[in-house]
């Protein structure tokens, strides 16, 4: 045996003794605070590379004091005769839901514009609509209660305020589309 090969292999004996490895973050999390959150378990074998997940509903069947942590320690891969005990443990974290300005196509410029507006509505006072952002979308603002805009529809929640969007017409957005096209 080569004495790189004995190096590496004297390296993976002494991470097996320690067991799989996972986040100090997600070590002490509860197998029932896992489940609780909708979040998993994935797990990643170092020497084969088998990957098994384990989904809120089949960890819901495993005890609920049980840590990240013993779970990584007693972990040992499944995979046809490779029983190693080496690999990376990972609490998988849902994708945010929230329905994102990225899917308006909103820029960072017209997210800090819009809520510089929103943050000016009051009860007497409506700021003016944003009729220039970078989408294709018209963005006004007002307090709960106050939504009487015509054809507004209530985009989202922001400190205690509506922000409102028109999707632009086609000609509105054709037009737009070709003053893009001139200052380009």
């Amino acid at each position: 045996m080569a004495p790189a090969t004995a190096r590496a292999d004297d390296l993976l004996a002494s991470v097996a003794e320690a067991g799989f490895w996972v986040a100090p973050r997600d070590a002490l999390r509860t197998l029932g605070e896992i489940v609780a959150q909708g979040q998993a378990l994935a797990a990643g074998c170092a020497r084969c590379g088998h990957t098994r997940q384990w989904l809120a509903g089949e960890l819901a069947a495993a005890p609920a004091a049980l840590t990240a942590g013993a779970v990584a320690a007693r972990l040992v891969c499944g995979e046809g005769d490779c029983r190693s005990r080496t690999g990376t443990l990972a609490v998988l974290r849902p994708p945010d839901r929230r329905p994102g300005a990225r899917r308006r196509h909103l820029s960072d410029r017209d997210i800090a514009r819009i809520h510089a507006m929103a943050a000016q509505a009051t009860e007497t006072y409506r700021p003016p609509i944003l009729e220039d952002l970078d989408a294709p979308i018209r963005v006004g603002a007002c307090l709960p209660g106050q939504e009487t805009y015509v054809g507004a529809q209530v985009m989202a929640a922001w400190r205690g305020r509506l922000i409102l969007g028109w999707p632009l017409g086609r000609r509105a957005r054709d037009r737009r589309r070709a003053v893009d096209d001139m200052l380009a």
